[in-house]
């Protein structure tokens, strides 16, 4: 049930205001994390201080850069993002808290996605593979071996990749009775190369585009532990965990602007263009922050919600955390690129919404704006023309300059969508700096928590140790929410309670059960 947001400010007895440079909670970092938590506290009247260093836009990943006109058709005006589009089915938290202060927007259904391979000889194969497993009657975890059953996939795979099958179930069945996140098991050196090995090559190419896709890395990269992790959340356990909506507009649009709208009205505070350079005790509890500007800020409590570079820098420089800081384990942070390209014509035919693509590309997915998002879909109706969306996580392809990296892309668009070579109108692209999470799996010791070994420091973010299996958006606002909470407890004021997630299912939950007993078993 949604709370009346009005009434409840009311009933709270509200703390005292910030004197001066003074205040209760400063929260660092104006990302998705930052602000769940600067919203929770604000209507509990705390009135915290967020600190953004972007000067122009909050939400951080999920924020906005700026807009883009077609030189051509400068009436035509479209937001651009960092390239989140995507609400998952178990993003419990996020939808709870959209629905909780009213700004839930409208999301579209995912329908088809394709996996799209590229071989050597220059031949591009797809396939089909969001609908036939969402909608597939194989319980999880065989839910994937429907695919061999459909047409499009099964054209794709070769005599190998059956041979090889049984070494990649039993691969997936393994992963099942680990579950690093509640374990705690950081897998040390193991990566997702390693998980693969055995593997037919288009099996291997298949799990590698969900990878890079999901944790935007390539197989030797990954850690095996933060693979497991995101296998066993967005697809592993249960068919629906792989269904998801895509936002109808852009995120800073029905997201970021209401919950800064609603952090002011409860009483917080948030200042753009703002940077933490280090930090110092103040009094037993508290931290005196020194500002890139000069100015100095007290706080009772700070929460660092920035992404995972950006917090180990500012917990290097400041004295009282330094010699913990340098023992821990810091996820990578790492460069992505999104290039969109607009196009005079559509495909022939309804195209998928987006798909994820193996091989020799340089561009590792896509989305066709023109049937996700309403500037688009606008632009579409009265033009005809169409919009593509492509990422880029290959750092070969990342070393390019900007103009040779979108010669390659435009090639790539030529060979995978052949009818519209010849029809580019316009493309753009933006860099995201060094700062996506490649998640990993660190032991309580060395992998920094919400609660910190610091007294009046916490930290949220889609990198900080939780037991919660969630990643990204989801575990960045479930961290947000516990933050919040150890700034109540310290108030003596009630927690807000965690959305619990959807249990596996019932076949998934026995194979699991039966390998951990043979993990056990084998251990003794």
């Amino acid at each position: 049930m949604q709370a009346d947001n009005n009434n409840l400010t009311k009933e709270i007895s509200p703390k005292p205001t910030a004197k001066g440079s003074q205040f209760p909670t400063v929260i660092i970092g104006g990302g998705i994390a930052g602000l769940t938590a600067a919203l929770h506290l604000s209507e509990r009247g705390l009135k915290p201080l967020v600190l953004e260093a972007d000067p122009e836009f909050c939400g951080g990943r999920w924020g906005a850069i700026a807009a883009e006109r077609l030189p051509t058709q400068g009436e035509w005006v479209f937001p651009a993002e960092h390239g989140i589009h995507g609400l998952w089915w178990q993003y419990k938290n996020l939808k709870a808290m959209a629905q909780r202060y009213n700004f839930m927007p409208d999301l579209i259904l995912a329908n088809r996605q394709l996996w799209v391979h590229g071989e050597a000889s220059g031949k591009v194969r797809s396939a089909e593979m969001g609908r036939g497993v969402r909608r597939t009657l194989w319980p999880a975890p065989f839910h994937y071996g429907a695919l061999f059953f459909h047409p499009t996939f099964f054209r794709m795979i070769t005599f190998r990749d059956i041979f090889a099958s049984p070494i990649v179930l039993g691969s997936l069945l393994t992963a099942l009775g680990v579950d690093p996140l509640i374990e705690a098991r950081a897998l040390e050196g193991a990566t997702l190369a390693d998980f693969c090995k055995g593997w037919s090559p288009r099996m291997t190419a298949f799990l590698a585009s969900l990878a890079r896709s999901g944790l935007s890395a390539h197989p030797e990269d990954v850690p095996l532990a933060g693979f497991i992790a995101f296998l066993r959340f967005y697809s592993a356990l249960r068919r629906d965990s792989q269904r998801f909506h895509f936002l109808s507009g852009n995120p800073q649009t029905l997201f970021i602007e209401p919950m800064l709208k609603r952090i002011v009205e409860f009483g917080g505070e948030v200042r753009k263009g703002t940077r933490v350079v280090r930090m110092e005790r103040w009094n037993k509890m508290g931290w005196k922050l020194y500002l890139e500007s000069g100015e100095t800020l007290e706080a009772a409590h700070v929460i660092l919600a920035t992404d995972a570079p950006s917090a180990h820098k500012l917990l290097a420089a400041t004295p009282a955390t330094r010699e913990v800081t340098e023992n821990m384990t810091w996820p990578q942070g790492l460069e992505t690129a999104v290039v969109r390209y607009w196009f005079s014509e559509a495909l022939p035919k309804r195209a998928v919404e987006a798909g994820i693509i193996s091989g020799d590309f340089a561009i590792d997915n896509f989305f066709w704006l023109h049937c996700i998002q309403a500037e688009f879909v606008k632009w579409h109706k009265a033009t005809g023309g169409s919009a593509i969306e492509a990422h880029i996580y290959n750092q070969e392809s990342l070393a390019l300059d900007d103009a040779a990296l979108l010669v390659k892309v435009e090639q790539n668009l030529a060979r995978l969508f052949p009818t519209l070579k010849g029809k580019v109108i316009h493309a753009t692209l933006h860099r995201n700096e060094a700062t996506h999470t490649l998640f990993g799996v660190g032991s309580l010791a060395q992998h920094i928590g919400v609660r910190t070994p610091w007294p009046g420091l916490s930290c949220c973010g889609d990198w900080v140790r939780h037991p919660i299996p969630a990643l990204f958006l989801e575990r960045a606002c479930a961290t947000g929410i516990a933050a919040a909470n150890v700034v109540l407890e310290m108030n003596q004021q009630a927690p807000f309670p965690l959305k619990n997630y959807d249990k596996p299912e019932l076949l998934a939950r026995f194979v699991g059960l039966w390998v951990k007993s043979v993990r056990g078993t084998v251990k003794r």
